[in-house]
């Protein structure tokens, strides 16, 4: 996995997107231009994986389950710019493969909340924990809203409104001992709450 697979899903897919969907970026200029950056947000839909690799301003591989997303099965996923777990397999490849990332200075996605599929929260959803504590790269939080249509498995309408807001950029020390369960908890829990804080601003300034 390399920045240029994910330079790859941005000139791919990325005017497809926009020109299906009104996608709408505030905020983007708050992304670190260099250095390795993870990139949290809240997944609400379908879309959400797609939108956050391509809507900033550098790529972004994103830490998804190849069952969460069609794009990722067999080896189209790491060709677009994913990390992806397979269906059944085991995280420690996946969070090393993150961790090795950001150490080589690109950004990685993840999605330490997922309205989709909440028991993600208990696997993949503490990938950023994980490479935070072990790092201490800066933690940029994304909110976006209208990724997804009636239904969180259903795409939006034709020309529909996507907007992502990214808030700025935390600096989080790396923990003591990462491999302490206790401190990954403790880093887990707080990044969900700058999520999640930062979603619900987002909603304010939106008007909902």
């Amino acid at each position: 996995m390399t920045v240029k697979s994910s330079a790859h899903l941005r000139t791919l897919l990325g005017p497809v997107l926009r020109g299906a969907y009104d996608v709408r970026v505030s905020g983007s200029h708050l992304v670190p231009k260099t250095g390795g950056v993870l990139i949290v947000s809240e997944r609400t839909g379908l879309l959400d994986a797609a939108v956050l690799s391509t809507s900033l301003a550098r790529p972004v591989q994103v830490a998804v389950e190849s069952r969460m997303d069609f794009r990722n099965d067999g080896q189209w996923g790491p060709l677009l710019g994913r990390i992806v777990k397979p269906p059944g397999s085991g995280l420690r490849d996946v969070f090393h493969r993150a961790l090795a990332a950001v150490y080589a200075g690109d950004a990685v996605g993840a999605f330490p909340l997922d309205r989709i599929r909440r028991e993600n929260e208990a696997s993949l959803g503490f990938l950023s924990a994980y490479v935070s504590a072990c790092s201490g790269v800066v933690v940029v939080p994304v909110a976006m809203a209208g990724t997804h249509g009636t239904r969180s498995t259903d795409p939006p309408s034709f020309r529909a409104r996507i907007q992502v807001t990214v808030g700025g950029p935390v600096a989080l020390a790396p923990v003591v001992d990462s491999r302490s369960r206790s401190h990954i908890l403790a880093r887990a829990e707080q990044i969900r709450q700058m999520l999640a804080d930062h979603c619900a601003q987002a909603r304010l300034r939106m008007g909902g």
